[in-house]
């Protein structure tokens, strides 16, 4: 048991265009327990980035997390999902996990990509790959990310 942070992200190559979605799961010391990255083909960023959210229910449903905090770069689903207003698109995935959602103790709150760096990697595999994957122990390609992520530096963006 314990509590469990998933760190999600979505990528377009264009709008629409190729999409990527993705996040890590790690537990309270910072260990990666689980990490994905999924191949959506072609569709609007808005449709990818319920899917990365979705995605990461699915995953913590899976684990049967009990307590999760739930970091995402689309302030657009923190507020529909805060809100509960979800798109109609979006309607029967939320019915479906909504008992789940409901028995847990989760938050949601919108992160910077900089906060967010190891989910911004794995879509950006999934786009560029395009292919879907799974780990259950954290992809070579994400380690520095995690590390830094763990240790809390500070990361910037340049221009």
């Amino acid at each position: 048991m314990g509590c469990y942070k998933i760190n999600i992200d979505e990528c377009s190559l264009d709008n629409p265009g190729l999409i990527g979605a993705g996040g890590i799961v790690q537990n309270y010391l910072g260990v990666a327990i689980f990490c994905f990255a999924s191949f959506l083909e072609v569709i609007s960023n808005f449709s990818a980035e319920f899917a990365a959210f979705f995605k990461a229910i699915r995953v913590a449903k899976l684990f049967d997390l009990k307590w999760i905090g739930l970091e995402y770069g689309s302030e657009a689903v923190v507020w529909c999902v805060m809100e509960k207003k979800i798109p109609w698109i979006f309607e029967q995935m939320w019915l479906f996990y909504t008992d789940f959602l409901n028995r847990i103790n989760r938050r949601i709150h919108h992160c910077l990509r900089e906060v967010n760096m190891v989910a911004d990697g794995l879509v950006k595999h999934a786009a560029t790959t395009r292919a879907s994957k799974e780990w259950s122990a954290p992809p070579r390609f994400s380690i520095i990310d995690i590390e830094w992520d763990v240790a809390e530096k500070p990361r910037f963006r340049s221009s």
